[in-house]
């Protein structure tokens, strides 16, 4: 969901302790913007391998978002179980976590990052104060996702853990997810189902 801390905590995981990694998609973009240095976090890839490579079954898991197109590689996932690491891989919608389970990735612990709708506009005025683009773009699919996920809510078991990240200091939130991590018992289905319809009722009554 946006701006409910993914990049932040990911990167947090991941200096925090190196065995994360965080797991680099394959995006589209144009020739002018191939090599581009600007953000690490993607794969760079003209439009044409993109689709080449969705063609051929090369991804766990692909989509388009914002008019951009993300691509789960199953040979970048590979080479880090390989390195023995642990992949974070950001699903950003709940049916691309379907898609990546159908899609061969069947182990592996889901997370949902929760943060109150106010918060995530707040973070977002933010984030885009010199830009005119961007907040009611992700303003709708934030509530987007959250209606995705009550419609869902009967048969919503597929996440493991509920982090509720609703604070400005990105240190303790990254202490208090990591501890979480680091502890078996927290991963409860229902525990998570459970704190999934709490949400639901504080958002229905801010």
């Amino acid at each position: 969901m946006p701006c409910t801390g993914k990049d932040t905590l990911s990167l947090s995981l991941v200096e925090r302790d190196p065995t994360f990694v965080l797991l680099r998609k394959h995006r589209a973009v144009p020739l002018p913007s191939l090599h581009s240095q600007e953000d690490t976090n993607y794969i760079n890839v003209l439009p044409e391998t993109f689709q080449a490579l969705a063609t051929n079954d090369r991804f766990l898991q692909f989509h388009e978002r914002y008019g951009k197109k993300y691509g789960v590689s199953k040979d970048e996932y590979a080479r880090l179980v390989r390195d023995q690491k642990i992949p974070i891989i950001h699903v950003g919608k709940y049916e691309n976590l379907r898609a990546l389970r159908l899609g061969g990735l069947q182990a592996g612990l889901s997370v949902l990052l929760w943060a109150d709708r106010a918060i995530v506009q707040s973070r977002l005025q933010e984030r885009h104060q010199h830009r005119a683009d961007g907040v009611e773009e992700r303003l709708i699919a934030y509530d987007q996702e959250v209606a995705q996920l009550k419609h869902a809510a009967a048969d919503c078991s597929d996440f493991d853990l509920i982090f509720e990240n609703n604070g400005a200091d990105k240190g303790a939130a990254c202490e208090a997810l990591l501890t979480l991590l680091r502890t078996p018992s927290a991963w409860s289905k229902d525990r998570a189902q459970a704190t999934l319809t709490q949400l639901f009722q504080k958002a229905r009554h801010p």
